[in-house]
């Protein structure tokens, strides 16, 4: 009964698509499908929908004491051919000792797009994690001597009991130190 009702709304709702919003889809869409699990927050209220640990390339490059580590958390369900907005993001100044441990947690994090997502569905979501080790920290800029990295976080469906995502950062190689070039 409960998956025939979800199935009913779902339907319903894909109906509506195209007179509702990006950010109102996303925000009903979600929940009214999935429905919300059970999901234990820390002792601040917030879960915690992505963590893991940075840590900088085996070439020995040390870490810089200026900039900002850039670390976002997409959708893994969008696919690696379509640019999703990401569903989390945070900045972490400079200086930062590595390998560096990092959680990026619910409502602090959540971007503007899925700030109404409901957190319990996002937390049960496999991600793709992105950390840049931006040289100057600002985000809106692109430099050949960023350190980029990615990994898969995968939770099948848990909001808890998944594995944190390692990522070592690396260069951008030939194509991306070209295009970032100034």
């Amino acid at each position: 009964p409960r998956f025939a009702a979800n199935a009913t709304m779902a339907y319903f709702l894909i109906g509506l698509a195209g007179a509702l919003s990006r950010r109102n889809l996303l925000t009903v869409l979600p929940t009214s499908i999935l429905g919300a699990p059970h999901a234990i927050a820390g002792d601040d209220g917030a879960l915690v929908l992505a963590s893991g640990t940075v840590s900088m390339p085996r070439s020995g490059r040390e870490a810089p004491s200026q900039g900002a580590l850039y670390v976002t958390a997409r959708l893994a369900s969008g696919g690696a051919m379509t640019k999703q907005p990401p569903v989390a993001a945070a900045r972490f100044p400079c200086p930062l000792h590595f390998p560096f441990a990092f959680e990026l947690k619910t409502p602090a994090d959540l971007t503007a797009e899925y700030t109404g997502a409901g957190a319990a569905v996002l937390a049960s979501q496999d991600l793709i994690i992105s950390a840049r080790l931006d040289t100057d920290g600002i985000a809106a800029t692109r430099d050949p001597d960023d350190l980029i990295g990615r990994g898969g976080l995968l939770k099948q469906g848990s909001v808890s009991g998944w594995a944190p995502v390692a990522i070592e950062l690396q260069g951008r190689g030939l194509t991306g130190r070209v295009l970032t070039s100034k």
